[in-house]
């Protein structure tokens, strides 16, 4: 619930570093939220420095880069995917071989361009994050949040 709740305070923000947030919280909730979090990814990440995510120990460059690079992979948007690999790559050890097997692998699958599946929740997990996002709009307004 802390993550919809961060969603729901900075959602709207034109502030670059609430993009990111909320490109981060969107991720965390997995599937159903992978468009929306990629949004926020790039309206953000020209603004977010890898010197601004290393002042972060839980979402430095290595973490955020590769995170985003399993999104675009998901999405099937191999490109950005490999993209990302590559910058997570320059932040992570230059000796590890599983960044260039990552982006063989990405490159396979730009060849074979496996069909994009749709992807349909279930009314159980519509009717959840409904549930999610009516109590954190619920804990906003009692605990006076949304004065910041």
């Amino acid at each position: 619930m802390l993550w919809e709740i961060l969603i729901q305070l900075y959602e709207d923000s034109e502030n670059p570093i609430d993009k990111f947030a909320c490109a981060l919280a969107y991720e965390t909730k997995g599937a159903l939220f992978r468009e929306k979090a990629l949004q926020k990814f790039e309206e953000s990440i020209d603004y977010i420095t890898p010197e601004f995510m290393q002042k972060f120990i839980s979402y430095m460059p290595l973490n955020v880069y590769m995170k985003f690079s399993r999104l675009y992979e998901s999405n099937h948007e191999y490109e950005k995917a490999i993209l990302y690999t590559e910058l997570g790559h320059k932040y992570g050890n230059k000796n590890n071989p599983n960044f260039n097997k990552r982006i063989r692998e990405l490159q396979d699958k730009i060849k074979r361009n496996p069909k994009k599946r749709k992807y349909n929740p279930s009314q159980e997990t519509l009717e959840f994050e409904k549930d999610i996002v009516n109590a954190a709009k619920y804990f906003i307004k009692v605990a006076n949040l949304n004065r910041y």
